[in-house]
């Protein structure tokens, strides 16, 4: 069978994100359902078209893969395939599971329509989550995910105040310096984090200040006892980020939900921000409800 037709986009990874929209199934293990790939035709720029023709290949086989079938079944030279790829887990678009060596699309890629049309923005979805948060709240609102030893911004809701700092979807923070980060973190056993610590003191450049373990340790203690992590000068001086876990994985990768704006405003409503994201957060999950939310 040939594929030379329209192929599904993000929509399966909206099923894959579980407690995100509340329904659909996912087929799994499903093989690639062609014969032939549809070549780049010569009026497209070629590395443009082997991003999304890895994006459709992962829309047609529904599941993971390594470097060496998505570089067979695009017939792409490896190399080219394994440059690609880093590009993309890179910039976020696509996560790397280091145990299996394994590439899936991240959850950017169905945010990035779901302004359009997608289960994302219905009723109790995530981005509708992300856009009540920010109402409600007046401030900042970022969607964060690990990658790597980062965390990275993977969805962001602008204040609406102008005069107020935002955040660039993409953006990167170290894991161990961050709000997100430090909620991560606080979710992993010790030896886990030991050895991430250990991987980002090894990679920092000279000049740049390492992590104090014991330090991080104590302050991980700190983030799970409060259950959510702020952090002063993240995005702006004077600004802070509080950051609290989102109990709405995404194929088991935890989720982080940030609130962003002047330090003396979040540092003064700081406990009531982390409820109220528990609350809501928790009632996405549950039902398809989009109630107001109210910070009292």
């Amino acid at each position: 069978m040939r594929n030379d037709g329209p192929r599904s986009g993000g929509g399966w990874l909206d099923g894959r994100a579980a407690g995100l929209t509340g329904g659909g199934t996912l087929e799994r293990d499903r093989g690639p359902d062609l014969e032939t790939w549809p070549q780049i035709g010569p009026t497209v720029v070629k590395s443009a078209g082997r991003v999304l023709q890895v994006l459709e290949f992962f829309a047609c086989v529904r599941r993971s893969a390594t470097l060496a079938e998505i570089s067979k079944a695009l017939s792409y030279p490896l190399s080219s395939t394994s440059a690609l790829l880093r590009s993309l887990v890179s910039l976020g678009y696509v996560s790397f599971d280091r145990q299996a060596r394994s590439y899936c699309p991240s959850i950017r890629i169905p945010l990035l329509g779901s302004w359009i049309d997608s289960g994302l923005s219905q009723d109790g979805g995530l981005a509708e989550l992300m856009n009540e948060l920010s109402c409600a709240s007046q401030q900042l609102v970022v969607l964060a995910m690990r990658n790597g030893l980062s965390a990275q911004y993977i969805y962001v809701v602008p204040p609406p105040s102008t005069l107020l700092p935002c955040a660039t979807p993409g953006t990167a923070r170290s894991i161990a310096k961050s709000a997100a980060g430090l909620v991560m973190l606080s979710q992993l056993p010790e030896f886990e984090v030991r050895k991430l610590v250990r991987r980002l003191n090894a990679e920092t450049p000279r000049g740049d200040s390492l992590v104090d373990m014991t330090a991080l340790l104590a302050r991980l203690e700190e983030v799970r006892s409060r259950g959510y992590a702020v952090v002063v000068g993240e995005i702006a001086p004077e600004h802070a980020l509080l950051a609290a876990p989102l109990p709405l994985p995404y194929m088991g990768a935890p989720l982080v939900v940030a609130f962003g704006g002047p330090a003396p405003q979040i540092l003064a409503r700081q406990a009531c921000l982390a409820a109220v994201i528990r609350e809501r957060a928790a009632r996405c999950a549950a039902t398809p409800s989009t109630a107001n939310l109210s910070f009292g």
